[in-house]
């Protein structure tokens, strides 16, 4: 585990997954972070790479091979090496190996940066293609669950900001039904209840727009903010039918199939495409309240 700390703030960051763990304010004894049961779920902040959501079959091609590859792909169960350059910061990364190969055909290195300041607890992805010649394919998201008092969580809210009118992607079991996108009015808070996920996540459809979303009661000075400045998609969303006290707010730069999808991943939705050599790279901002 790695801890990172600034002023009255911890965060906890475990090698496996490069998943946090804690988000800890150590003056109010309040942490934010989902702590994790499996009898709800086992992760409480995983990153999905190289895919965000489930396959359709759970399987895709390339040039003419099937792989098959479960939900949100491998990263959430890889160790990632890590470095502590800072008290402030923590570093992790995974590189391609031949583990990875067999069921992703691409070399890569992953980055995650996390970092703590008077705003919060950024985390950045850096994603390389270290491959000589051939284009990476790769989605990536961000799944981190907040702490909710079960006895509240009809209490709950999420204000998204702009409060407007957005664009909701409905699911089709696992798949994305995007052909059939309907409007929510988001100009008032998201009211939450656990029959709000009978659909499984709320999927916003975020054209790459700066947003800034806000889990909290109405009535308590405790929260935290999703500031997340150019993803397509977040989502939101809590198991159902069981009744768990967390919500997760999740960044997605990826989605699950699309429910017509042909299974070939250069035609899949909202697949983000690297050169050889470069270097893409995005995040967001936890900010607890």
């Amino acid at each position: 585990m790695i801890k990172i700390n600034f002023n009255h703030y911890q965060a906890t960051i475990n090698e496996l997954g490069a998943q946090v763990t804690s988000l800890y304010d150590q003056q109010n004894e309040h942490e934010y972070v989902w702590q994790g049961n499996p009898e709800y779920w086992r992760y409480q902040a995983p990153i999905l790479f190289p895919f965000v959501g489930r396959l359709k079959d759970d399987e895709y091609i390339y040039q003419g091979k099937a792989y098959q590859q479960t939900q949100h792909g491998f990263a959430r169960e890889k160790e990632f090496t890590a470095t502590k350059p800072a008290e402030n910061k923590g570093v992790f990364e995974l590189i391609s190996d031949p583990d990875t190969l067999k069921v992703y055909p691409f070399k890569f290195k992953l980055v995650v940066i996390y970092s703590l300041d008077e705003q919060g607890l950024h985390i950045e992805y850096q994603v390389t293609n270290t491959a000589s010649q051939e284009t990476l394919l790769f989605a990536l998201g961000a799944h981190p669950g907040f702490n909710v008092n079960l006895e509240n969580f009809d209490d709950m809210q999420v204000r998204v900001t702009p409060n407007k009118t957005y664009q909701q992607i409905p699911l089709d079991g696992p798949y994305n039904n995007y052909e059939h996108q309907k409007k929510i009015d988001l100009t008032e808070p998201l009211r939450v209840s656990h029959d709000l996920f009978n659909n499984d996540a709320i999927i916003l459809d975020l054209d790459n727009q700066p947003v800034e979303l806000t889990l909290s009661r109405s009535n308590d000075n405790h929260g935290v903010k999703v500031n997340i400045n150019d993803a397509p998609f977040v989502g939101i969303w809590s198991p159902y039918p069981k009744k768990a006290p967390f919500i997760c707010i999740e960044p997605w730069w990826g989605i699950a199939d699309n429910l017509n999808s042909d299974n070939q991943l250069e035609h899949k939705m909202a697949i983000n495409r690297l050169a050889a050599g470069d270097t893409w790279q995005n995040g967001f901002l936890i900010e607890p309240f």
